[in-house]
Parts: C-alpha cells; structure tokens; sequence
C-alpha cells in the first residue's frame, strides 16, 4: 500500500493510481534515486517460498519471473514503470531486508540486500 499525504492531517492509498500495485509478496520497500532524476524510485524486496521450499538444492533461477524476484520501479513522475529487468534484476531470493546508501562512493545510490 502507498499512502499519499493530502496535507490537511489525512493520507489516501493510491497504489493503484501510483502504478505500484504489485501482487508479490514485498517485505519490504525502499525509495531511491536510483537514476538520479530528482524523484524518488521504489524497490520491493520480495521474499516467497515456492512449493519446492528454501531448502531443496536445485540450480538457482534467473529469469526474473519467480515470486521471489525483487522488483525496482523507476518513478516517471506521477506513475511507477517496473524496470526489474533491465536494471539487471534477475536472481531470485528470500529477501530479508534493504540498505541504501552511495556504498562506492561513486555518486549513485547503491542497493545492498540481505537475503536468507
């Protein structure tokens, strides 16, 4: 859910209206300026167990389509365009928690994620 402030000590959900009404199983969100535009942009660590389970040794998929797929949203100014897969967002994982922060030191924020 994405609650906007209406400025008058009330907030309205608008995911939907935000283009941020994801269907996976978030555990959290982090915004960014990922492409350094002036908005902020929207991660979603996800973290959903498969019916194959976390613990059955198997290849690692890399399609970007398990439900366990984190997503990053690029903020297009009134609405959100998922860019998973062209920002390289591929492996999944059991997402645990987000850090963000210029890491490197090289002028863009940086996204550190803490999977199980």
């Amino acid at each position: 859910m994405l609650y906007i402030n209406n400025g008058d000590m009330t907030f309205s959900e608008k995911t939907k209206a935000y283009g941020l009404d994801d269907n996976s199983h978030a555990r959290q969100a982090a915004f960014l300026d990922y492409d350094l535009d002036g908005d902020l942009d929207a991660y979603l660590l996800n973290n959903k167990t498969d019916c194959t389970g976390p613990n059955i040794i198997r290849p690692k998929r890399n399609n970007g389509q398990m439900a366990n797929t984190d997503k990053l949203y690029r903020n297009d100014g009134q609405f959100f365009t998922e860019v998973s897969l062209e920002a390289g967002i591929k492996k999944e994982g059991y997402g645990l928690w987000i850090a963000t922060g210029d890491i490197n030191q090289d002028g863009y924020p940086d996204i550190y994620i803490f999977n199980d």
